[in-house]
């Protein structure tokens, strides 16, 4: 079921080394935004935070949007994220 979801949805997961080296890439300092526009497993988001704190921000300006509202609440839970555009197909 969790194969055909992905399928229906267009998921794909990204590894976690490959998530570091484009947030790295991306976020230059610690005033830069992030629009991810399709969370997933959280593993970008993940790697923001962890990118924002190396520059002294604990409170990053991300928001996030995903169409699967288990996967908003299961990230809800482990990211303090302030916003989280939920349900919507970006």
């Amino acid at each position: 079921m969790i194969r055909e979801r992905q399928k229906q949805t267009g998921s794909f997961y990204t590894q976690s080394k490959i998530a570091e080296s484009i947030v790295n890439w991306a976020i230059r300092s610690s005033s830069d935004c992030i629009l991810e526009p399709s969370f997933g497993d959280g593993i970008f988001i993940d790697k923001s935070f962890y990118r924002y704190k190396t520059f002294g921000n604990a409170n990053p300006n991300i928001t996030a949007v995903e169409i699967q509202p288990e996967i908003v609440e299961r990230v809800r839970m482990q990211l303090p994220l302030n916003k989280i555009i939920e349900h919507v197909d970006f």
